[in-house]
C-alpha cells in the first residue's frame, strides 16, 4: 500500500509540473480593449458622443431623445434629480437598448431653476443652499459638503435610477464638480467601482 501511495504521490508531482509547464509555455491572455467589448476590432477608434443633461428641461430631453433616435449621439446622461427625470423614464421604457449613464448631480447652477437632492438631505447640509436646493457652484460643494453627504447623494441617484428601470451604462458628472478635489474625485472613483460602471 505505501509503494502504491508512493507512485500516485509522484504521479501527482509530475502532473502538477507538466501542468505549470504547459501554463508557462501558453502566452498571457490579453484584456479586451473597450472597442473589442463593443464587437468592435482591437485598434478601432471609436468616437462617442454625449446628450448632456437628460432629465433637466423638457426642451433637452425632446432634443436629446430625437438625437438618440436618429443616431447623432450614441450616449446621454440623466441628471436623476432633475425636474424633468419623469420624461426621462418614460422614454427609456419605450427604448430600452438606449445608452444613459448617470449623470451625477451636487450642484443647481441655473439661478431661478433649481432642483434638490434626492438622498433626503436637509437644510443646512454642506450639499444644499438657504433654500434647501443643490448648491449653485461646484466652489461651494467643494469647501461644504462632507465626504459622507457626497457620496450618500451619488448612491442615492445611482439607486434611484436602477429601481425606476434605467439601465446603467456609465457614470459621468454634471459641471465637472467631481473633478474639483482628489476627495471628490476619491469619492467619484469609488462609485464607478462599487457599482462596476465606467466613470466619463
Amino acid at each position: 500500500m505505501r509503494n502504491v501511495l508512493r507512485v500516485l504521490w509522484a504521479a501527482g508531482l509530475s502532473l502538477a509540473g507538466l501542468g505549470q509547464w504547459a501554463t508557462a509555455q501558453q502566452p498571457p491572455v490579453k484584456p479586451k480593449t473597450v472597442a473589442e467589448k463593443l464587437g468592435y476590432p482591437a485598434d478601432a477608434r471609436l468616437l462617442v458622443i454625449q446628450a448632456e443633461d437628460l432629465g433637466m428641461a423638457h426642451s433637452i430631453d425632446k432634443a436629446s431623445f430625437e438625437a438618440l433616435e436618429k443616431g447623432w449621439v450614441t450616449t446621454a446622461g440623466v441628471l436623476v434629480p432633475g425636474p424633468w427625470f419623469p420624461e426621462v423614464l418614460r422614454w427609456s421604457r419605450n427604448h430600452p437598448n438606449a445608452d444613459l449613464g448617470v449623470r451625477l448631480d451636487l450642484n443647481s447652477d441655473w439661478e431661478n431653476y433649481r432642483w434638490r437632492p434626492v438622498s433626503g438631505l436637509q437644510r443646512g447640509s454642506g450639499l444644499t443652499d438657504a433654500g434647501g436646493y443643490l448648491p449653485s457652484t461646484e466652489r461651494y460643494v467643494a469647501q461644504h459638503a462632507t465626504p459622507v453627504e457626497v457620496e450618500g447623494e451619488e448612491r442615492a441617484q445611482i439607486e434611484m435610477a436602477k429601481r425606476a428601470g434605467i439601465s446603467i451604462s456609465h457614470l459621468d458628472n454634471h459641471m465637472r464638480v467631481m473633478m474639483v478635489t482628489p476627495t471628490l474625485f476619491q469619492s467619484y472613483w469609488k462609485m464607478g467601482q462599487e457599482y462596476g460602471l465606467p466613470i466619463m
